[in-house]
């Protein structure tokens, strides 16, 4: 979403907000057998695992801009940013005989605020103030 006003011909306001998430689950399972060089079955063992990865943006912008003479302008930007982004892990092994013999897991909950706060004034250069480098 975005809006835009215009208080006069020389000045505007702009603001926009942004909202978006997903989510990256993934599941597998692998089977592990491990034999000797003779061919004789060393471990034979599942492994299940399960990972999720749910995030979220929001953002907000705010910025006014201010004309002066032909073609200078004042720009002064501010951005918020809010991001979690969880990434959780379960893994366990079992038997052949479905025992359970190594679990691990892991909750990854971080979280992200930025804050930006730009400024910028513009002068074009014509002709005659550009910089000339020797040949």
């Amino acid at each position: 979403m975005s809006i835009d006003y215009d208080p006069d011909s020389t000045s505007r306001i702009n603001f926009s907000a942004n909202v978006w998430g997903g989510d990256f689950p993934n599941d597998n399972t692998i089977l592990n057998r491990l034999h000797d060089a003779n061919g004789n079955l060393l471990q034979n063992f599942r492994s299940e695992r399960s990972y999720t990865n749910p995030y979220g943006n929001g953002q907000l912008d705010l910025g006014y801009t201010k004309t002066f003479k032909p073609e200078q302008e004042l720009s002064i930007l501010s951005q918020y940013s809010r991001m979690p982004d969880n990434y959780e892990y379960e893994v366990g092994n079992y038997t052949s005989g479905e025992e359970l013999t190594f679990r691990q897991q892991s909750k990854n909950l971080s979280r992200n605020k930025e804050y930006t706060l730009q400024t910028d004034y513009t002068i074009p250069l014509n002709s005659t103030d550009a910089v000339t480098r020797p040949a």
